[in-house]
């Protein structure tokens, strides 16, 4: 789901979800997991805020900082797939070499 629809929502804390994109400044994609199975939904709604403080980490540019939570949140989920993206978008750009200025 898209910003523009969520915020259409009036109570959107009676939703199981969690931000997973920020696409551009208009766009960030949200995934509502209510249909998942129980235990999903347990570890998604457990793992929330800390995945979704790793991705401001990662769009604010502190791969490191990021890695290391989203390396967390698969220590206690280590099947999330959103999380194993991430960590591993981190993990390229921490391995790239870094271009200094001449």
């Amino acid at each position: 789901m898209g910003h523009s629809l969520f915020s259409t929502l009036s109570n959107p804390n009676q939703y199981n979800f969690r931000f997973i994109s920020r696409q551009s400044p208009e766009l960030s994609l949200f995934e509502f997991f209510g249909a998942d199975k129980k235990n999903l939904k347990k570890l998604k709604r457990e793992t929330r805020s800390l995945f979704e403080d790793s991705l401001f980490h990662y769009y604010g540019g502190d791969y490191l900082r990021a890695f290391g939570g989203f390396s967390n949140v698969l220590k206690i989920h280590p099947d999330d797939s959103m999380a194993q993206y991430y960590r591993e978008l981190c993990e390229k750009i921490l391995d790239k070499p870094m271009v200094q200025d001449v």
